[in-house]
């Protein structure tokens, strides 16, 4: 990488828009700056962006800082798609991109992913992160040793809108240890599991990451 400016990186983001990206967040209910179900992930280190730039336009529908639903728009960004379907959507949108990322930007520009809008829940009328909750867990059970496996799922219940279902291939994992974990990172109640799966084993991908659409298919 070669650059006529310095690189001036922040812990947990993933860098600032290039130039003539324009980009506004939409807000997303039960999700807000500073809610204890909030967790900063840095999904990709991409060094250009981290150049010290500046964002020609802003859109933002809701205050700096504050976290909301990332849509782009730029000469870099496609023009659409060749599935009608998908292009009308697209379409209708003027030009922008829906990332699908829930992100805050800081006043000096920097992005901060807290999570894919697709894996969020929707418990009690807060937004739980779910790969926050998997990522508090899946390091806290070193006993279960490198065959662990665990992921977390939402489900619809009747009484607080969604609930969340740990899925695992480690009969020995309870609940009181996952409530205990979950309470251990600081997380609230909202973040603690309800149910427990196990599974053989967890379908994977090619990348060897866990099929979660898959997954889902099997605990239905």
């Amino acid at each position: 990488l070669c650059a006529n400016v310095p690189l001036r990186p922040r812990h947990g983001s993933v860098g600032r828009f290039l130039p003539g990206i324009e980009y506004r967040l939409e807000p997303v209910e039960g999700v807000s700056e500073g809610g204890s179900n909030r967790r900063e992930v840095a999904y990709a280190q991409i060094p250009f962006l981290k150049a010290e730039i500046s964002i020609l336009k802003s859109e933002a529908r809701i205050p700096t800082g504050q976290a909301g639903r990332l849509l782009v728009r730029g000469p870099n960004i496609m023009r659409g798609y060749l599935n009608p379907e998908a292009n009308a959507r697209f379409q209708s949108l003027d030009g922008w991109y829906d990332t699908g990322d829930i992100v805050r930007v800081d006043p000096e520009g920097f992005v901060f992913i807290l999570g894919r809008i697709r894996r969020f829940a929707k418990v009690s009328g807060e937004m739980v992160s779910l790969t926050a909750v998997e990522d508090t867990l899946s390091g806290a059970f070193p006993q279960f040793g490198l065959r662990f496996a665990l992921a977390v799922i939402a489900r619809p219940d009747s009484a607080k809108g969604e609930k969340l279902v740990a899925i695992t291939n480690e009969p020995r994992l309870d609940l009181d240890q996952i409530r205990q974990a979950i309470h251990a990172r600081g997380l609230t109640n909202l973040a603690v599991p309800r149910e427990i799966k196990v599974l053989p084993e967890l379908p994977r991908l090619g990348t060897g990451k866990i099929n979660l659409r898959e997954l889902e298919k099997l605990v239905e």
